[in-house]
């Protein structure tokens, strides 16, 4: 695993979420560079399995975007 950033897609919008691989203090290691070993956390795993059984990973992301200024639609064709 070479990143710790999650990416959902929903079309052309997206929003980075943490992911669930938590290290024993309970924060993610952004491109492992503290090398602390890193566990996968039941209670976020939990969150984005329901979201992806539940298909509303398209609303987390409208709600992310409207709250949040700083997220932008990305023509990720043009990447």
């Amino acid at each position: 695993m070479h990143s710790q950033s999650k990416v959902e897609l929903m079309g052309r919008a997206c929003c980075f979420v943490n992911p669930p691989y938590l290290d024993e203090y309970g924060e993610t290691d952004q491109g492992l560079k503290r090398g602390n070993p890193l566990h996968l956390d039941a209670t976020q795993y939990s969150r984005l399995r329901t979201m992806w059984l539940s298909h509303t990973i398209s609303d987390t992301i409208a709600h992310t975007m409207e709250n949040n200024s700083s997220v932008v639609a990305t023509e990720w064709q043009h990447l």
